[in-house]
C-alpha cells in the first residue's frame, strides 16, 4: 500500500511573499474505514483503503435506502506530502508558525503529523485550526486525522439515534497555512450591520489582532464598486443606497482587513457579506 505522496506549490494572499502562504491538502488522502491504529497513523499498512478527495463523506452510499443502515463508527484519513526547504524559510519570519486548518466535519477524533499526536478534536461541523510549528519538517511529511462519527452524549445531538443523519467524513477541505507573527484572529471577526433597510446602514467590522499587530486597514466593495477606507483595530462604514441580499437577487459586498509591516502586507483577510433584514413579530411569525 503507498501513499500519494504531493509535493505542494504554496500561493501566498495578495502577491506579496510576506503573506501567509497556503497549502491546499485536498487531494489525494488515503481513507480507512475502520479503527486506524498508532502503525497506521505513522504509514503503515492495514485494514481495506481507498484514494480519495476532499470533501469527503464515508456515508455517501449507505443512507436513504431501506434496510440499511448508514455506516455510524471510526474512519480515518492519511496524507503524505512533501515541503521544500527553500519555501518554509521564504514564507518564514520570527514569531511567524504554521497552521493545518480543517474547514469542517462532524465528530470527534484526533489529529497526527509525522506520527506524533497533535491534538484531540472535535470537529462540531465547523473543524479544528492547529498549531503544528513543532511538528512540520521541511521535506517530506505524513498528516493523519481519525475520526468517529459515532459519538458520546456530550457530544451533540446527545442522544444516539436522532432525527437526522449525522455523516461522517472530512466534510470540507484541509488547509495548511503560515501565519505571520502579527495576523488577524480569524474566529473573533465580528461583521455587523444595523438600519438595513435605511438608505444609509453602518457596517461594524472589529477583529483581534495578535503578535503585536496594532492597526489594520480595512476595506468594503459592493456590487457597484463603491470602497472606503479606514485604518484601524475595528471600523465603521455607512453605505449608500445599498444592495440588500435575497435569493433572487444575493447581491454581496467583500469586507477586506490587511496588516503592514515595514511597507508590505504581511497578513490578510477576506469576507463576503450580504446585508438583508430579519424580523420575528408576535402571532405573524
Amino acid at each position: 500500500m503507498a501513499d500519494c505522496r504531493s509535493r505542494l506549490c504554496y500561493r501566498t494572499e495578495g502577491g506579496c511573499n510576506k503573506v501567509s502562504a497556503i497549502f491546499d491538502l485536498s487531494n489525494a488522502w488515503l481513507h480507512m474505514r475502520g479503527r486506524a491504529d498508532g502503525r497506521w497513523v505513522r504509514g503503515g499498512d492495514g485494514g481495506d483503503c481507498e484514494t480519495v478527495d476532499l470533501p469527503h463523506c464515508w456515508n455517501l452510499t449507505d443512507t436513504f435506502q431501506e434496510g440499511v443502515e448508514y455506516y455510524r463508527g471510526p474512519g480515518a484519513y492519511r496524507k503524505a506530502f512533501s515541503v521544500p526547504a527553500d519555501t518554509i524559510a521564504e514564507a518564514g519570519g520570527e514569531g511567524s508558525s504554521w497552521i493545518v486548518e480543517s474547514e469542517g466535519f462532524y465528530g470527534t477524533g484526533d489529529v497526527w503529523l509525522n506520527g506524533r499526536k497533535v491534538a484531540e478534536v472535535d470537529g462540531e461541523y465547523l473543524g479544528f485550526s492547529l498549531d503544528v510549528s513543532r511538528f512540520l519538517v521541511a521535506g517530506d511529511n505524513l498528516l493523519a486525522i481519525r475520526l468517529t462519527n459515532r459519538c458520546g452524549s456530550d457530544v451533540l445531538p446527545g442522544i444516539a439515534m436522532p432525527d437526522f443523519l449525522l455523516h461522517g467524513g472530512l466534510a470540507c477541505r484541509v488547509i495548511l497555512r503560515k501565519r505571520p507573527a502579527r495576523h488577524f484572529v480569524p474566529e473573533s471577526l465580528r461583521i455587523l450591520a444595523t438600519d438595513v433597510l435605511s438608505n444609509r446602514p453602518a457596517v461594524r467590522i472589529a477583529c483581534e489582532l495578535a503578535g503585536g499587530a496594532r492597526t489594520a486597514r480595512w476595506t468594503i466593495q459592493g456590487p457597484h464598486g463603491m470602497n472606503a477606507v479606514r485604518e484601524k483595530p475595528e471600523a465603521e462604514f455607512e453605505i449608500s443606497n445599498p444592495a440588500l441580499w435575497s435569493p433572487e437577487t444575493p447581491a454581496l459586498y467583500t469586507v477586506t482587513g490587511s496588516i503592514e509591516e515595514n511597507g508590505g502586507e504581511v497578513d490578510r483577510i477576506i469576507r463576503l457579506v450580504g446585508l438583508r433584514s430579519a424580523v420575528f413579530e408576535p402571532v405573524r411569525g
